[in-house]
């Protein structure tokens, strides 16, 4: 679902929050922001990929393969605009679209291109290389919400996601 939706659900409480990368403008989602952790944005491509012996990958080194990219409303969008930069200047046949992370995933590992992906978004796949993207900062990731006020079992869900990602600020 793209983000604008889900912030809409969370403004129209009908939802209690919303787990995802904070938005570079926060002041257009309603509520408080809580991070968990700092995601590391990564090239994903197959073992047999030249990048994959690679420690970092470039812009430069990335400008030179396919793309496989995910629909840039349900992507974050620090992500989404790295991706548009990696478009810049080329031939629509040198990406391939998708409708998730998961079809990303997929088609990368069938060889079809790479991708670019937050750290937390890539299954854990012995066959998926992950290379961190030299120059890029890491995202953060965590919960949006109204009001903590009266709602234990949100409380409680924000302090177990704080413990499954011990390294949160």
């Amino acid at each position: 679902m793209p983000f604008r939706q889900l912030y809409r659900l969370l403004e129209e409480e009908e939802v209690d929050t919303v787990i995802g990368f904070q938005e570079p403008d926060s002041r257009k989602v309603p509520g408080f922001y809580k991070e968990l952790r700092k995601v590391t944005i990564s090239c994903v491509c197959s073992r047999d990929n030249p990048l994959s012996a690679l420690e970092t990958v470039t812009v430069a080194d990335l400008e030179k393969e396919k793309l496989v990219l995910n629909d840039p409303a349900k992507t974050p969008a620090a992500v989404a605009q790295f991706q548009g930069q990696l478009m810049g200047g080329r031939s629509p046949s040198d990406f391939y679209f998708c409708e998730s992370c998961e079809a990303e995933t997929v088609l990368v590992k069938a060889g079809y291109g790479i991708s670019v992906l937050p750290d937390l978004l890539i299954p854990p796949d012995p066959s998926l290389i992950r290379i961190p993207v030299a120059g890029l900062e890491p995202l953060s990731f965590g919960a949006y919400y109204k009001t903590l006020q009266g709602n234990e079992m949100l409380k409680s869900f924000i302090r177990i996601m704080k413990e499954h990602f011990p390294y949160a600020r």
